[in-house]
């Protein structure tokens, strides 16, 4: 105990009682009605939008813009994506779903662009609903916007990131299941790690109860048992970006500063002939 204290001392002061970017995350009794001069961006199937959404919520696929994203990084494509929604990188946008790699990902790339406003719903649309929300179900039309968009530097590339692997300045958080990180599941040409990766399942960081963001303190000290110095520039991933971009979102929340997703991930380093794997041992 008396570790763990001297180290949250030396990283935040003292152990953190809030969130040290709390901005980012919502409460639900904040959207209880929703502030209208906020745009709601509903990662939920669409289907399941249309049976009951928050009050000027807009639906947005979390998959299809994953997908979108990996195929272009267009800056003008993505003026158009972002614009038909209405959305620009000065307005305050929050994001929420039904689990929370959904919302991650439409907030990682809405930051990706620009979008410093960009914020998530604690505890997912159940927990807002559950704090008294009213469903509607009649979908706004948003007016289209022209944004202008600079892309930032939050993504890790394969070639950029095999060339850092012996800086000990950059610390690389596998946040798969702990099979996947040993290399004891298939799938892929190889299996393992990425060398030199520390591993925090991302579901740690969820109360499974509530499904919102554990405390600070205790998200704290599981970093601190894995290596993690919030202080360093770090890089996550996952097998496609879904489960990383929570866990970039949670590191951003914490008050890390340099925060890169690798988003395509062991799906593309697994498969690659020129990337070197570890496999840990228990």
């Amino acid at each position: 105990m008396t570790t763990t204290l001297l180290w949250l001392t030396v990283m935040f002061g003292s152990p953190p009682s809030s969130y040290p970017r709390a901005d980012l995350l919502v409460d639900p009794q904040a959207l209880i009605p929703p502030p209208r001069e906020i745009v709601l961006l509903d990662s939920r199937p669409a289907g399941t939008y249309q049976s009951g959404h928050m009050p000027g919520a807009l639906s947005v696929s979390a998959s299809a813009w994953s997908r979108k994203f990996l195929e272009s990084r267009d800056p003008q494509t993505w003026s158009r994506v972002l614009g038909d929604l209405g959305l620009s990188p000065e307005r305050e946008v929050i994001v929420y779903g039904s689990i929370w790699t959904e919302s991650a990902r439409i907030w990682w790339i809405l930051r990706y662009w620009g979008f410093e406003k960009a914020r998530i719903l604690n505890g997912t649309y159940a927990a807002w609903v559950a704090a008294g929300g009213q469903p509607v179900t009649n979908a706004p039309k948003p007016t289209p916007s022209s944004p202008q968009l600079r892309p930032t530097d939050r993504l890790a590339e394969k070639n950029d990131l095999r060339g850092r692997l012996d800086k000990p300045s950059v610390q690389i958080l596998d946040v798969r299941t702990e099979r996947e990180y040993r290399g004891e599941t298939a799938g892929t040409a190889k299996t393992g790690c990425i060398p030199g990766a520390r591993h925090l399942d991302w579901a740690e960081f969820i109360d499974p109860k509530t499904h919102k963001i554990k405390p600070p303190e205790v998200i704290a000290e599981r970093l601190r048992q894995v290596g993690i110095d919030l202080t360093k520039p770090t890089v996550t991933y996952c097998h496609v970006g879904a489960r990383s971009s929570v866990a970039a979102f949670v590191l951003e929340l914490m008050g890390c500063e340099s925060v890169q997703n690798y988003l395509r991930g062991w799906s593309e380093w697994g498969e690659a002939e020129d990337t070197p794997v570890a496999k840990p041992v228990k």
